[in-house]
C-alpha cells in the first residue's frame, strides 16, 4: 500500500492581527500554533512512513519582518528530507506576493513547481505522476486546470492547485475552474488549497478532488479540527484519505439560547456547562471560545447595557473550567426583548420617547448619524486621537457597520434599565 500526505494553506508565522485588542486571550501561544502545527505535520509523515508529501500553496502569508519565517519552514522540510521523504509544492496567492520565498535554501527533496505553465513530475519506482503550477502573481484568475497535461498511463495521476473552483464564500474566486474541469483530465486524486474549510468535492469513483482546509485556525471564523489528510492507495489504486487533525489552538463558536434562562446566574452556569463540553471535544488542545448569547431573553436590556461585566463573567467561568486550556475571545449579544416584555421606564415618557426615537433613526443609519460622521468637528477629533485609538475610531466611520449598530443597541439598553455609564 502506498501512502502521501496532502495539506494546504500552512500561512506560517501569519501574523493574526487584532488578538491584543482582547484581554485575557494568550496570544503568544495563538502566534505559536502555526509553527507547531507545522511540526507536527513532519511527525505525522514520518510516522505514517509516507512515499511523499504535497503542499497544495499558500506555505506562507505575504511579507515577513524577517527570513525566519522562511528559515523555519525549511528546517522543517530537511527533517523530511533525512527521512527520504520527498516534497511537492505549488505557490498560491499568498506566496506569490512573498519576494522572499524565491530566495530561500530550500533542501533537496522539495520540488517546486513553476509559475509558467503546468508541468509534470514523475516518481519512477512508485510509478506516479504529479502534475501542477505555481501561481505568477497574488491575483491569479486564469482558468489554468484547463492547460494541464492529461493523465499518464498506467501511473497514478495528481494533480495540484491552488484554487476557489465556482466559488466559496470567504475566498476569492482565484485560479476559477469547475469540478468538471478537472475531471477531464483523467486524474485519480486532486490535490487542492486555498480554501480553508476541509471539503470533499467529488462523489465521482475514478476520482477525488479534495480541500484538506488549513492546518491551523486563524481566528474565530476558521472553526472546528484543522489538519491535513493521509491518502492510502490500494493496489488497484482506489484511494481514501483519512484526515488527521494538526492544530495547536482551535477555535469555538459556543451558541446559548436564552429563552428558558431565569437569571444572571442561571445563564453563566449554562455557558460553563457548554464551554465544558466543547474543551473535552478539542482533545486537549488550547480552546478558544466566541460566545453568541442568542434568542428572547427575560433581561435582554442587562444583557446588553452591561455586555462587558458579563463577558467577564464568562471570563472568570473559563478559568473556573480550565484556566490552562481555555480562553473567551469575545461576547456577541444577540438576544432580543421577549414581546410581552415592555421596557421599564426611567425617564418621563416624553424625554424618553424623544430620545428612544433619536436611537431608532440613528440604527436605521439616518441623516443625523450621516451629519454627524462628516462634520468637520468628527474629522478634527479623528485627527486629534493617539494613532491606536484614531484607527480603531476609524473603524466606525460607517453608519451601517456592526460596530455602531452595537454601541446604539446598547446606548438603548441602557436608556430602558436607566444603567449609569
Amino acid at each position: 500500500m502506498l501512502r502521501f500526505l496532502h495539506a494546504a494553506d500552512i500561512h506560517l508565522d501569519s501574523p493574526l492581527q487584532g488578538l491584543d485588542q482582547y484581554q485575557g486571550l494568550p496570544a503568544k501561544r495563538i502566534r505559536q500554533a502555526g509553527r507547531k502545527a507545522l511540526e507536527n505535520l513532519v511527525k505525522l509523515a514520518i510516522k505514517q512512513r509516507v512515499r511523499f508529501v504535497v503542499l497544495s500553496g499558500d506555505l506562507f502569508d505575504g511579507d515577513w519582518p524577517d527570513v525566519n519565517t522562511g528559515l523555519f519552514f525549511v528546517e522543517q522540510m530537511a527533517r523530511l528530507s533525512e527521512q527520504n521523504i520527498p516534497v511537492y509544492v505549488i505557490s498560491g496567492n499568498h506566496d506569490a506576493a512573498n519576494r522572499m520565498t524565491r530566495s530561500l535554501p530550500y533542501p533537496k527533496n522539495l520540488h517546486m513547481f513553476p509559475a509558467d505553465k503546468p508541468i509534470s513530475m514523475t516518481l519512477d519506482d512508485v510509478a506516479v505522476v504529479l502534475h501542477g503550477q505555481s501561481y505568477p502573481q497574488a491575483a491569479f484568475h486564469d482558468n489554468v486546470a484547463r492547460k494541464y497535461p492529461p493523465a499518464v498511463a498506467g501511473s497514478l495521476n495528481i494533480g495540484l492547485l491552488h484554487t476557489g473552483l465556482d466559488g466559496r464564500e470567504g475566498h476569492a474566486r482565484y485560479a476559477p475552474c469547475t469540478p468538471d474541469d478537472l475531471l477531464r483530465c483523467g486524474y485519480h486524486y486532486w490535490a487542492l488549497g486555498h480554501v480553508h474549510q476541509r471539503e470533499s468535492v467529488s462523489s465521482n469513483s475514478r476520482t477525488l478532488i479534495e480541500f484538506p482546509g488549513n492546518i491551523q485556525g486563524r481566528h474565530a471564523r476558521e472553526l472546528g479540527p484543522k489538519g491535513c489528510l493521509i491518502v492510502h492507495v490500494d493496489s488497484d489504486r482506489t484511494m481514501t484519505p483519512e484526515f488527521h487533525p494538526l492544530d495547536i489552538c482551535r477555535w469555538a463558536r459556543i451558541e446559548v439560547d436564552c429563552e428558558e434562562v431565569g437569571d444572571a446566574e442561571d445563564l453563566i452556569e449554562r455557558v460553563k456547562e457548554q464551554l465544558e463540553e466543547a474543551l473535552e471535544d478539542a482533545d486537549g488542545r488550547l480552546l478558544v471560545a466566541r460566545i453568541v448569547l442568542t434568542g428572547a431573553c427575560p433581561f435582554h436590556d442587562e444583557l446588553k447595557a452591561r455586555q462587558q461585566d458579563f463577558r467577564d463573567d464568562f471570563r472568570a467561568a473559563a478559568l473556573d473550567v480550565d484556566a490552562d486550556r481555555l480562553a473567551i475571545e469575545k461576547l456577541e449579544v444577540r438576544t432580543q426583548r421577549p414581546e410581552d416584555a415592555a421596557p421599564v421606564p426611567t425617564l418621563g415618557e416624553d424625554a424618553r420617547s424623544l430620545i428612544q426615537q433619536e436611537l431608532q433613526e440613528l440604527m436605521k443609519g439616518g441623516t443625523s448619524l450621516q451629519e454627524l460622521m462628516h462634520d468637520e468637528g468628527w474629522e478634527k477629533l479623528l485627527r486629534s486621537l493617539p494613532r491606536e485609538l484614531r484607527d480603531h475610531a476609524e473603524k466606525l466611520n460607517d453608519p451601517q457597520s456592526q460596530e455602531i449598530r452595537e454601541i446604539l443597541e446598547r446606548a438603548e439598553a441602557i436608556l430602558n434599565l436607566g444603567v449609569e455609564e
